[in-house]
């Protein structure tokens, strides 16, 4: 006879749950540790992204910019679009270059909560238009055009508020990607006539 006492179906049934359960115990740890790399991973994308622009933007020859001091009407100091109350308590700056699909994909994932967060007046958000993808226009400078024509807009209307962002979405709809013509931007109609 064995020295090992024998185990009851019992005690196999409760040992078998208690693998069991810690497997799932450890699934769930990797499933949240997995989501926590995820979540980290975007959040340096996006913050790459946005201090490329920054810098990109930062560093532009002064040369190629206006040589008026002035700034248009209906534009801040650094030339973005305001939308909202100068007293909602949360400010946003959004920077955007017309050409770029991941401003784009922004554009139309956050469009709706801004604008509703603008409306109910707890969000001020300042768009600022940058052209940084110019190289990759094939020569036509889509992305400068693109945000001279939308920074334009304001200095001929004071609808800016309720005019500039269907402009801009219009503008980024018309993504056209590299080689885009000079037809394809002076096509958009002026929502400002």
């Amino acid at each position: 006879m064995s020295n090992k006492p024998q185990r009851t179906k019992k005690d196999q049934r409760q040992a078998a749950a208690a693998k069991v359960a810690e497997m799932r115990r450890q699934q769930a740890a990797a499933e949240r540790k997995r989501r926590i790399l995820l979540g980290s991973v975007i959040a340096v994308v996006v913050l790459i992204i946005v201090g490329g622009a920054v810098y990109l933007q930062s560093t532009r020859d002064p040369a190629t910019t206006s040589g008026s001091s002035a700034t248009p009407t209906g534009l801040t100091a650094e030339g973005g679009i305001l939308r909202g109350q100068d007293a909602a308590p949360a400010k946003l700056v959004v920077y955007e270059d017309f050409m770029c699909p991941i401003c784009g994909e922004f554009e139309q994932l956050s469009k709706s909560v801004l604008d509703l967060d603008v409306s109910k007046g707890t969000l001020q958000v300042e768009y600022r238009p940058i052209s940084f993808l110019d190289r990759e226009s094939n020569g036509t400078e889509y992305s400068t055009r693109a945000a001279n024509a939308v920074s334009q807009s304001p200095s001929r209307s004071a609808r800016v508020a309720t005019v500039a962002p269907p402009y801009r979405r219009t503008t980024s709809a018309r993504q056209c990607g590299p080689g885009s013509h000079r037809l394809q931007l002076g096509r958009s109609p002026d929502p400002l006539r």
